[in-house]
């Protein structure tokens, strides 16, 4: 089993609420790795301006370079829980508090996986399982096994959104009254889910000056597909911001079945706008460096990150960034460790480095 720790300052936070999360769930092939995480929520103490909210996370995710769907799976569940405890609970469920997220992910910067958390949104369907890393490893050796639309079972209750659909329903149901909804039927979601796994055509849904339909390749259904200059949102959080001020929340938000989501459509996404501290490539001169965070036999690259929530957007479109980055420390490259003696070292008693970030929280 592993293990994460987070610590923090007693004089600067008080603990409100701490979730260690265990990927490991009988039964589900891609989640049978004994993995872990540690979410905390903390809260601002002693300082000026009030309290506010932090959520902090860490993570092992698996290493085995050749299954990226593993990890994939470990990190839907993780931010499903992130999610469910960052989302403001007195607001539009895309708005969240300030979220660190950081730990070993066992990905480069340029696999499947981290380009998800960067971007917000990963087509996944069809994916080489063993290349979704990143990593050497996998990219070169290993079996062609290609991810499936129900890589994560629907029954987790995990939908597409990286979200628990039961915290779904729970939040849109609270943003109304009854009489918002008086005489409509809303079925469980799971059982509408289970009934149509994949995405709906979803035409009437978006604006037609950002909406771009393409037929994804192997399918028959069209999947709308969003063009934006910003980073991209998924159709969900797309969709209420559109709608906020129009008067039409209640009724393009839910269907007669209940909220809009999706599980096994081929395309997942978050809503964290999450950055990475490091940049992960330093230009030295002419040559263009990897940083390293680790270092042993079988691999000298990333795989260590932290994570923040650089960007929120309210249903207004109103940015409300709570963290910037003001420092870091700076990581070795692969040149510096092929001229080094590697890790570890007598200097350095890990195969990883140490990464530490220095942010200015702007408190509410």
């Amino acid at each position: 089993m592993d293990g994460c720790a987070t610590f923090f300052r007693r004089a600067k936070f008080k603990l409100l609420e701490c979730i260690p999360l265990d990927y490991y769930r009988p039964g589900t092939s891609v989640l049978d790795r004994d993995n872990v995480a540690l979410i905390v929520m903390l809260e601002s103490t002693g300082l000026p301006g009030g309290r506010s909210k932090l959520c902090v996370s860490n993570t092992h995710l698996l290493f085995n370079p050749r299954r990226g769907d593993v990890k994939l799976a470990q990190l839907m569940l993780l931010l499903a829980e992130i999610d469910r405890l960052a989302a403001l609970k007195d607001k539009s469920y895309q708005e969240y508090h300030p979220v660190v997220m950081c730990g070993d992910f066992n990905c480069e910067p340029l696999g499947d996986v981290i380009r998800f958390l960067k971007k917000g949104h990963l087509p996944y369907e069809g994916l080489l399982v063993r290349a979704m890393s990143g990593q050497l490893e996998g990219r070169k050796y290993g079996r062609n096994t290609y991810l499936e639309l129900d890589f994560l079972p629907p029954a987790l209750g995990v939908s597409d959104q990286c979200q628990h659909i039961t915290e779904v329903q729970q939040r849109v149901s609270s943003q109304f009254t009854d009489s918002d909804f008086a005489g409509r039927d809303f079925a469980d979601c799971s059982d509408r889910l289970s009934r149509n796994s994949r995405m709906e055509s979803a035409r009437d849904m978006f604006s037609p000056s950002r909406e771009m339909l393409a037929s994804q390749p192997g399918t028959s259904y069209d999947t709308p597909i969003l063009e934006y200059n910003s980073p991209p949102q998924n159709p969900q959080a797309f969709q209420v911001q559109q709608t906020w001020d129009s008067g039409f929340y209640a009724q393009s938000y839910y269907e007669e079945s209940g909220p809009y989501v999706t599980q096994s459509s081929g395309t997942i996404y978050h809503n964290l706008w999450l950055q990475s501290v490091y940049e992960h490539f330093v230009q030295s001169g002419s040559k263009r460096q990897h940083e390293v965070t680790t270092n042993h036999s079988r691999a000298s690259c990333t795989v260590d990150y932290i994570f923040y929530s650089s960007t929120e957007t309210n249903s207004s479109g109103q940015d409300h960034s709570r963290l910037r980055l003001l420092g870091r420390y700076q990581l070795p490259t692969d040149e510096d460790m092929a001229s080094g003696d590697g890790l570890p070292n007598a200097d350095l008693s890990s195969d990883h480095v140490i990464l530490a970030a220095k942010f200015l929280w702007k408190l509410k």
